[in-house]
């Protein structure tokens, strides 16, 4: 007799919210798919993905929203990052105190229908506000912010939404305790990077150096170090050319190629090009090729 398999999961250790927050111009549908893609890789960490944004009521390409917050004309505001973990508190604070409530039609009394978001989550918030002095990430006990405002398409590669993943791997260090750094830029998560566009090389290696590793072990434990290093491994990406590979359907669901779309959201070349790479817009190349090419030697037979 076979034995059973057991489908009993873990509890995850961390659990990583990742919210959109002041944020318009990233494509957040394959942003989310890279990052809940993390999920199946190990059972250590649980990612998990809210747009602040819509949750608000508010649209923020228009500057738009209700009475918690002001809204931001992110493409003129600059704020420090104390008064934005502020706003960040506040956003995702409503958020986690949410209770949808339905009416049970035959006790007419109100029950909670949706579980609200776990009280032991920590945040990530992802905004395109820029920080005083140029700053991109700060944080505290709960919530770490991350501006994207100084991306510039030229620091690529590695693609936005490589880098955008790889601040939630180090978002999920520094939450479970990992405390390391060096000047010298090894490709390693302890790389010392002041500037957004310091982090190129940790985001193309996702390295943890021997030394590192010695001491994220003592810090965090075997099993943490492990979930960390099976998702900075990014080898999980697969290649465009494996139809079932993240990075295929990244490009194919999405229009997001990680390795020709430099920046936030494909734009149209972009988007034309994924046409152009789908084997049905190749195969019908190849047909009036073909057709193309009898006629030719047909004309040229007839001469």
């Amino acid at each position: 007799m076979a034995a059973k398999r057991s489908t009993k999961q873990k509890i995850p250790a961390l659990r990583l919210q990742i919210a959109y927050l002041d944020c318009p111009s990233l494509d957040k549908d394959a942003a989310n798919y890279l990052m809940l893609s993390q999920n199946k890789l190990q059972s250590f960490f649980e990612f998990s993905v809210i747009n602040l944004d819509s949750f608000l009521g508010w649209d923020a390409n228009e500057n738009q929203g209700d009475n918690i917050l002001d809204a931001l004309d992110v493409k003129n505001a600059v704020m420090s990052t104390d008064d934005y973990l502020e706003r960040a508190h506040k956003a995702f604070e409503e958020a986690a105190s949410y209770e949808y409530m339905e009416i049970d039609e035959e006790t007419s009394e109100e029950y909670i229908s949706i579980d609200s978001i776990h009280e032991d989550v920590k945040w990530m918030i992802i905004t395109e506000c820029r920080f005083e002095g140029d700053f991109y990430m700060d944080g505290d006990d709960d919530c770490i912010i991350l501006s994207i405002s100084n991306w510039k398409d030229s620091m690529a590669p590695p693609s936005a939404l490589e880098f955008l993943v790889r601040q939630s791997q180090v978002a999920c260090a520094m939450f479970c305790g990992v405390d390391i750094s060096h000047i010298q830029i090894k490709g390693c998560l302890g790389d010392y990077a002041e500037a957004l566009a310091d982090t190129k090389q940790h985001v193309i290696i996702g390295a943890i150096c021997y030394d590192c590793e010695m001491k994220v072990q003592k810090q965090i434990g075997k099993d943490a170090l492990q979930a960390l290093k099976a998702i900075m491994d990014l080898s999980w990406l697969g290649k465009v050319d494996e139809p079932a590979s993240v990075s295929a359907i990244l490009r194919n669901t999405f229009n997001y190629d990680l390795e020709t779309t430099r920046g936030f959201s494909p734009t149209i070349q972009d988007k034309l090009r994924n046409i152009l790479l789908t084997s049905t817009v190749q195969w019908m190349v190849k047909v009036v090729f073909t057709i193309l090419l009898a006629w030719l030697i047909l004309m040229l037979g007839l001469k």
